[in-house]
Order: C-alpha cells, then structure tokens, then sequence
C-alpha cells in the first residue's frame, strides 16, 4: 500500500519499484506518509518476524524477552 501511494506520486514510478525496504521508508517518511523513522520501522519489522509464528500472546511476550533480554513495557 505505501508502495504504491509513492508511486501514485513520484515522476518516474518505476525508481519506486528499485527501492529495497529501508529506502523505501526513508522516502516515504520524507513525504510525511508513515510515523515514524526508519529505526522505529525496523524495530516494528522484527519483532513483527520473531513473533509471528508464536500461538498465544504470551508466547509472543516470551520470544521478544528472549530476543532482546529485558520485557517491554
């Protein structure tokens, strides 16, 4: 979805297909479409990877502890 409302508005849509992930947050964070930076994206992406194949929502919190080593708040 956030691919295609920069290509919706870049000149040459096709520069926005090249992007790899992080160049493409990064320019769309210049358009003021997503919140946030690239960090906080990355950081969203991972634990997005780490708990997705977890079955219950504890079992989620237990892979985020394990990964990083402290609970979130």
């Amino acid at each position: 979805m956030l691919r295609r409302a920069l290509e919706d508005a870049a000149a040459v849509p096709e520069e926005i297909d090249r992007l790899s992930y992080p160049a493409l947050i990064r320019t769309a964070g210049e358009q003021g479409l997503p919140a946030g930076d690239w960090t906080a994206w990355r950081t969203w992406r991972e634990m997005r990877n780490i708990t997705s194949d977890c079955r219950t929502v504890s079992a989620a919190f237990d892979a985020i502890i394990d990964q990083n080593g402290v609970a979130l708040p």
